[in-house]
């Protein structure tokens, strides 16, 4: 090692001052500053989770959008949309799609306390792992329409995913002692499992609502959607468009809902002069297939053509009424091999306004005259106002059915 000899300049014996000064001495230990991440996804991430420990929202409220939060917080949607997956992951947050994010309840032993004075809600579209159809994604609506109108009303929302859900499972929510219940999707349940579940809240005096408008159901308060009105709401908007034959196409049938429609049906005919057609049920067509799958749309496309093709030719039918709008595009393709432009030579109406995201548009880019929007959010909304005009009392002992009246959307 080289050794310095000779005087040291000024400027370099006051730098070794000061190392030998900063050096701590024996016997005690130096204060270490902790690293900080100062990354603008790290500070994004602690103002939410601070802002989650402030009860900034309440569980089960709706937190703000990618780009609100971007906006506030002055940085990157991508950013914020890596600080939600990570709230996600942590059990914080539950994402519903286009509905938005919202606060999530306790996932595990929440106390008895919070239960109580909690709803509680039955979906099996809360989990992650479902992955969600454009026909599915109503529930969505629906889930946050429930999370709203509970939350502006003073009470939590208590998650409960019906995937796997057993009997002991739900004598454990029994025990819980619930405000109530709502079960906006019963068929996604066995229905004997659900029943008995049911009939133990009951016999609690624990109230529930449920939508789905099946006889098994009339026992418990229901909001269900008119679907004899949106039906009817249709046929009117074909028939002033100057169609005067429309034919229902079932690919369902025996079904309450299916008879509603039928009825709506025939309401838009009475006081006219046109007479109503009768429907054509599809029975046993090629399953429809959740990604895209161009062979199984032809084949689809080709058996609706051998139905449709008797009322197609000669100017029998000027408007189709569909089941859902997944039917409008292998029904558009048929109405083509029959010779006639959707459009044009004929109408096609659907259900469900959800058409503009189904895969089948890639191949049969058409779009329908009109679809029937079903007001989700509002009937999610509402499940929850009867909820609670049940506990206040104002209603009469007996089960109320409430209904959510759909819309028209021209496309």
């Amino acid at each position: 090692m080289m050794k310095l000899t000779g005087n040291l300049s000024p400027q370099f014996m006051h730098m070794r001052k000061r190392k030998q000064t900063a050096a701590p001495s024996r016997g005690t230990t130096p204060h270490l500053a902790t690293p900080r991440n100062e990354s603008p996804r790290a500070r994004a991430l602690r103002h939410m989770r601070q802002a989650l420990i402030d009860d900034r929202w309440l569980p089960g409220e709706r937190l703000p959008t990618e780009i609100q939060l971007a906006r506030e917080l002055d940085m990157s949607r991508r950013t914020i949309r890596a600080v939600y997956q990570q709230l996600e992951i942590d059990g914080q947050v539950v994402g519903m799609g286009r509905a938005g994010r919202f606060r999530m309840t306790a996932r595990v032993a929440p106390s008895a306390t919070l239960q109580a004075a909690s709803i509680g809600l039955i979906s099996c579209f809360l989990s992650r792992t479902v992955k969600l159809q454009p026909q599915h994604r109503q529930w969505e609506s629906v889930t946050a329409g429930i999370m709203d109108a509970s939350v502006h009303g003073g009470r939590p929302i208590l998650m409960i995913n019906s995937n796997g859900l057993t009997a002991d499972r739900l004598k454990e929510l029994l025990h819980a002692s619930l405000l109530g219940l709502i079960v906006p999707e019963p068929w996604t349940l066995p229905e004997k499992l659900l029943l008995n579940g049911l009939r133990r809240f009951r016999r609690a005096g624990i109230p529930v609502v449920v939508g789905d408008p099946s006889d098994v159901y009339m026992k418990y308060d229901r909001v269900l959607i008119d679907h004899t009105a949106g039906t009817r709401l249709a046929v009117q908007a074909l028939l002033a468009r100057g169609c005067k034959k429309i034919l229902r196409v079932w690919t369902v049938h025996n079904t309450s809902w299916i008879q509603q429609r039928d009825a709506g049906y025939e309401q838009a005919f009475a006081g006219t002069d046109v007479a109503p057609l009768a429907a054509l049920h599809v029975p046993e067509l090629h399953q429809r297939t959740l990604e895209p799958d161009a062979d199984a749309f032809h084949i689809r496309s080709r058996q609706y053509a051998g139905f449709l093709i008797e009322h197609l030719r000669r100017g029998k039918v000027d408007a189709l009424l569909l089941t859902s709008d997944s039917d409008i595009f292998p029904v558009s393709a048929a109405c083509r091999l029959c010779g006639l432009r959707p459009g044009e030579d004929i109408l096609l109406a659907g259900f469900d306004h959800y058409w503009s995201c189904c895969w089948e548009r890639a191949l049969e880019p058409v779009t329908p005259f009109l679809t029937v929007d079903k007001q989700n959010r509002d009937w999610g909304e509402a499940m929850v106002q009867l909820l609670f005009d049940r506990l206040a009392k104002r209603l009469p002992q007996q089960p109320k059915i409430r209904w959510i009246e759909p819309q028209i959307v021209f496309a």
